[in-house]
């Protein structure tokens, strides 16, 4: 097995022995408050998405009835306005999808500000070619790009700042922080008041873990592990992770944090500064409270908005070209056995959300009704003559474009593996949540140098895992074009039954 580097935060990629999340259990489902919250951030987020289309359609509109207004020889083509409209509405939503936590945060002005240059950027060349006349085409484009960018930044900035003005969206939308009390936990609703009022109600502390201690707080959350805590991230909804243990020193705190390098948000702690292993790591401020950051996400936000252009190029791309082969293997799916074309199944994604990830189907219907999902294994009776060769090519993964579009997984990154999978690895296997601070791909790391199919062995799952958190800690635009041109050699694969 090769040797893998040290994480962007300084500590190995394999687990500190005797320190993990074997305890943890992946999380069902939230709580009915977490899922009012989330039901809440998605309406707000569809609205404001309407809202930015309403932008570019009247724009577009008014600008059209403008230039008739000064040339009314020229008459009114609203036709090459809607469908150019449309195609840069498309590209929009692509773009912004995902980004539902930015629609209260200042900075969403400046994203949809990006997002519709780039969509501006890739329709023009359709706009010259339905309107003919190139002076023409440019003055309008120019005037709808300027006006709708103006009405976007100016509907986007209303946006944050009404919602910063509204208490009861405010305490909603704030970032949400869970709190590590290595402190006196007696202490724990102090550190919580103090995070609160030095944020002036921009955080509120959701969830609470007093590891040795039994802390409850009204109204908040509360994780009887760190192991416990990173598996329910997203189910608590936490943004952040800051840790309060000032008088712990910097080699033990390493060591008992250790299972917080698989979270996909940011941990800070506040710390004895003056611990030469604590003085290590970069400090920061969390609201005016000095501290270290112990943790950094994968990915900064510009790294995840390239990720994500890459991501819809690519896959618009792919399903340019790769639809009438689709077609082709639907129809054969079909007429091959009953049931359905493609196969849907709960999937762990990014920060272990639930989400449904979609395969042409390569087995016969399962009508047992049995929860068991075991691993399909060389000459598998459960597989259809199609099914085993679609499957030793990849090509009942070709649906999963469409998650990529959707914004649920990446081209590149960790194979999503079931449910049922995740929960058995899960215990076994140290840094296995680690996978999840990046969204799964279509194809990854492992895949290409082999790591594909049954895992019988632990050890082969384990060496699986390896590849993955060196992606995740090492991912740039190269690697993932890099191992794109490495799939196709390993499309063909004895180990995919």
């Amino acid at each position: 097995m090769r040797d893998f580097p040290v994480t962007r935060m300084g500590w190995p990629c394999r687990g500190v022995q005797g320190v993990s999340t074997r305890q943890a259990v992946y999380p069902k489902s939230g709580t009915v408050q977490q899922q009012a919250i989330r039901s809440s951030r998605s309406v707000l987020y569809r609205t404001v998405v309407a809202g930015d289309l309403l932008v570019l359609l009247a724009f577009a509109v008014l600008g059209e009835w403008a230039r008739w207004q000064v040339r009314p020889d020229l008459g009114l083509a609203f036709v090459p306005v809607i469908v150019t409209v449309l195609a840069a509405s498309c590209i929009f939503v692509l773009l912004a999808s995902g980004e539902a936590r930015l629609v209260e945060r200042p900075r969403a002005a400046r994203r949809a500000a990006v997002n519709w240059t780039l969509a501006f950027a890739a329709v023009s060349p359709l706009a010259y070619v339905m309107k003919g006349d190139v002076a023409e085409a440019t003055l309008d484009m120019a005037s709808w790009y300027a006006l709708s960018l103006a009405g976007l930044v100016g509907w986007r900035t209303l946006v944050s700042e009404a919602l910063l003005r509204v208490p009861r969206f405010r305490s909603r939308l704030a970032e949400r922080v869970a709190l590590v009390v290595y402190d006196d936990a007696e202490r724990a609703v102090d550190w919580i008041a103090r995070v609160e009022g030095a944020t002036r109600g921009n955080a509120r502390v959701v969830a609470l873990a007093a590891p040795g201690h039994d802390a409850t707080v009204p109204g908040v959350a509360q994780a009887e592990t760190i192991g416990d805590l990173v598996m329910r991230c997203d189910e608590y909804g936490v943004d952040r992770i800051l840790v309060a243990a000032p008088d712990i020193p910097g080699r033990e705190l390493a060591h008992r944090l250790q299972p917080l390098r698989c979270c996909a948000v940011e941990v800070d702690a506040v710390a004895n500064g003056y611990d030469p292993d604590i003085a290590r790591w970069p400090a920061v401020s969390f609201a005016g409270i000095p501290a270290v950051r112990l943790v950094t996400r994968p990915l900064s936000d510009t790294q995840v908005f390239v990720k994500r252009v890459e991501d819809i190029v690519l896959s618009c791309l792919a399903l340019l070209f790769l639809a009438p082969v689709m077609l082709a293997i639907a129809a054969v799916v079909k007429l091959g056995s009953p049931g359905p074309v493609l196969f849907r199944q709960n999937r762990h994604g990014f920060n272990h959300a639930c989400f449904k990830v979609w395969k042409f189907r390569t087995m016969y219907v399962d009508t047992s009704g049995s929860k068991d999902v075991p691993q399909a294994r060389q000459n598998d009776p459960r597989v259809t003559r199609i099914g085993r060769f679609l499957r030793r090519t990849s090509l009942d993964e070709l649906p999963q474009l469409f998650n990529v579009l959707l914004g649920e997984m990446s081209i590149v990154g960790p194979r999503p593996h079931a449910v049922e999978h995740n929960e058995f690895y899960g215990p076994l296997i140290e840094n296995y949540m680690a996978r999840h601070r990046v969204k799964p791909g279509i194809t990854g790391w492992a895949q290409v140098h082999g790591w594909r199919g049954e895992t019988a062995y632990l050890e082969k799952m384990k060496a699986r895992i390896d590849y993955d958190v060196w992606y995740v800690d090492n991912w740039s635009v190269i690697l993932d074009l890099k191992i794109i041109v490495m799939t196709f050699s390993v499309l063909w694969h004895p180990n995919a039954y």
